[in-house]
């Protein structure tokens, strides 16, 4: 495997390797294509308080090392040949470069809704998720990763209530919370000095774009326009997965340049490079 950037989520990050629709997570694998590998951990239906649960299986660990060390040291002792060497220190391997984390669409459902989480118990999971990796004394310290948060999408509450009305559902969202959850993500981030995108504002600027347009068109409005970035008013759309998928790349650009795709270069070389000293080949230390 080569570095990693792990996308930690609900429903909008496990749809995200969806081809058919443009799937975020899917466009970021091809971006950063021999490069860095994407880890989709997106979990349908899932809000903050369960994602807490789920975290120890998400994040490695400060030391890796230290559980190789013992098992080496269980393995030397069953040696068959006594006195073997066996390397106490752990084998170079991948690192988790970023964590986006992108959690809220859920958290935001009104109650009675089953997945609803109170605001401040929302921001302090954040939090949590945020310094799980930032704080020295976390068992998942790492220095050499990298946090980014992600705001939930603004909500088509017409068009989410249709939807679920097709199933005979209640809907338990509304635009207006959503926002609420949003803007905690966005002070989360302020507050632990870590990148965010504004998925939920950006959504909102397009959205009254498509409106303007088609209200000089004299298109229908059945949905006001957020049918254009959202397929069912709450999940993303293909428009709606490249614009996250712009907003994304660009903020990691902006803040995180060592991990812009744009600037990178391949892992393994190419193979012009390699057909050049084919004779060198077996003695690449990166294979």
């Amino acid at each position: 495997m080569y570095d990693t950037i792990v996308c930690f989520g609900d429903s909008l990050t496990q749809h995200g390797w969806d081809v058919s629709k443009q799937g975020w997570t899917a466009q970021l694998a091809q971006a950063y294509l021999r490069k860095m590998d994407i880890v989709n951990r997106g979990f349908s239906g899932y809000n903050t308080k369960l994602a807490r649960v789920l975290l120890p299986q998400i994040l490695p660990p400060s030391d890796p090392g230290e559980k190789l060390r013992e098992v080496n040291e269980e393995m030397a002792d069953n040696m068959v040949e006594p006195g073997a060497p066996v390397s106490n220190e752990p084998r170079p391997g991948p690192k988790l470069r970023l964590l986006v984390i992108f959690f809220g669409a859920n958290d935001a459902q009104v109650a009675p809704g089953k997945a609803h989480v109170p605001l401040d118990e929302f921001r302090t999971n954040i939090e949590y998720f945020v310094l799980s990796i930032k704080l020295q004394s976390s068992a998942f310290y790492s220095k050499d990763t990298r946090v980014l948060l992600i705001t939930p999408p603004a909500l088509g509450t017409k068009q989410h209530e249709h939807y679920e009305a097709l199933d005979g559902n209640p809907s338990y969202r509304t635009n207006e919370v959503t926002k609420q959850y949003a803007d905690a993500v966005k002070e989360a981030a302020d507050k632990l000095q870590v990148p965010c995108v504004d998925l939920w504002s950006a959504i909102e600027d397009k959205v009254a774009k498509v409106r303007e347009e088609r209200q000089e068109t004299g298109e229908p409005l059945e949905f006001e326009g957020y049918d254009e970035y959202l397929r069912d008013g709450l999940h993303l759309s293909a428009k709606g997965n490249d614009l996250l998928f712009e907003l994304v790349t660009k903020k990691i650009k902006e803040c995180i340049p060592e991990l812009d795709p744009e600037s990178m270069t391949f892992v393994v070389p190419r193979h012009q490079e390699l057909y050049a000293n084919i004779n060198d080949f077996e003695k690449m230390s990166c294979l």
